[in-house]
């Protein structure tokens, strides 16, 4: 039996792949070469203004009087669960903590915490925590 080839997909797949004007730009550019360098955001300064943090580094979460966004330069790989009213994220060290969320937009970093089996989302935290490992794992992977 034969095998089925579209012609034009055929001839298509066995040409190079397009460029276009910017990216042939790109690619001969002295940035294309540069080395990404990634901080991670324990090292990281507050930028969001936080009137505890702003300039400073962040690596206590539950900080009476925190202020910090959800999108700070200091927040970790974090889960938004709007199901659940909180956001769950990973520390330096990779435990997995939960950030209730309040109204407009802001966190109730005096109560955050860490998830441990007293938390009504530890069932699901124990999943949450393996996945966002796994995908701060493969981000690091693509740094370098």
């Amino acid at each position: 039996m034969t095998a089925w080839h579209h012609p034009v997909l055929t001839a298509y797949a066995s040409e190079a792949a397009p460029t276009t004007a910017a990216t042939e730009a790109y690619a001969h550019s002295p940035r294309a070469e540069e080395p990404v360098t990634y901080t991670p955001p324990w090292r990281r300064v507050c930028d969001c203004r936080c009137i505890i943090h702003h300039r400073l580094p962040r690596t206590t979460y539950n900080e009476p009087g925190c202020a910090c966004t959800i999108t700070c330069a200091t927040q970790p790989l974090t889960l938004l669960a709007q199901q659940r009213g909180r956001a769950l994220f990973l520390d330096q060290g990779g435990v997995l903590w939960h950030v209730p969320a309040m109204a407009n937009g802001t966190w109730d970093w005096d109560n955050a915490t860490r998830v441990d089996t007293r938390a009504d989302v530890y069932d699901a935290g124990l999943v949450i925590g393996h996945l966002l490992r796994q995908a701060a794992n493969v981000l690091d992977a693509s740094i370098d």
